[in-house]
């Protein structure tokens, strides 16, 4: 069975509306040269591009498109920054120049206080990148948690999906205890959160791909 018909039984499986399906299959399947992008945003770390971060390209991206496309081109480098992809900034595809070339990093874990109250911050404060909006696309990109293991670490989230129909292709992640957290049951709409990983590498030692989503692994 191919790619593509697999992915098509899965979705016929949860019960989703043609159209919808149709939608999902193409945000899985469907490769950067096949889209066409109402606006491409660059980030260069040499400062090249339109903005130095990710976070301030995120920003710069349209809120609540429900039918166009943004491209955010990220240049090599590592980018030593915590990265929210907002419940707001539907339909990005952002796109690193390779999982060796393009790596977001940062190092908070779930042992860590926080000094504004004193408490520790817990498991789901740690991600180094928060992907909180649907339809949205990362490859060629490798995200870490650089924390460490041990005791006085605890958990150290590298990926928290918190979104529907997200395709993680090419990337790399990167941690120790809890890499990658799939956060999201249903959407508000009562729809499963569906992610599609392929040909990724993920890397952990203790609970690293964990949580309710409905997610494939391929390659």
């Amino acid at each position: 069975m191919t790619s593509k018909s697999l992915i098509t039984l899965c979705l016929a499986l949860l019960a989703l509306p043609a159209a919808t399906a149709l939608h999902a299959q193409n945000v899985f399947t469907s490769q950067r040269g096949d889209w066409r992008f109402s606006r491409t945003i660059t980030v260069r770390q040499d400062g090249s591009g339109e903005f130095r971060t990710i976070q301030e390209a995120i920003d710069a991206a349209p809120d609540f498109s429900h039918v166009e496309w943004t491209l955010i081109d990220v240049g090599e480098g590592t980018y030593r920054e915590r990265v929210t992809v907002p419940a707001t900034k539907e339909r990005l595809y952002i796109a690193g120049a390779g999982a060796l070339k393009t790596v977001i990093s940062y190092g908070n874990y779930a042992e860590m206080i926080y000094p504004k109250s004193g408490f520790k911050i817990g498991t789901s404060a740690t991600a180094t990148l928060y992907v909180l909006a649907n339809n949205v696309v990362l490859e060629d990109l490798a995200v870490e948690n650089t924390a460490g293991e041990g005791k006085q670490i605890g958990q150290a989230v590298a990926l928290f999906t918190g979104g529907d129909l997200l395709c993680l292709r090419r990337c790399r992640f990167i941690g120790n205890q809890d890499t990658v957290y799939t956060y999201a049951h249903c959407t508000a709409q009562g729809v499963y959160c569906r992610n599609y990983f392929t040909d990724c590498y993920i890397e952990g030692t203790t609970d690293f791909i964990f949580g309710p989503t409905v997610a494939y692994f391929e390659n």
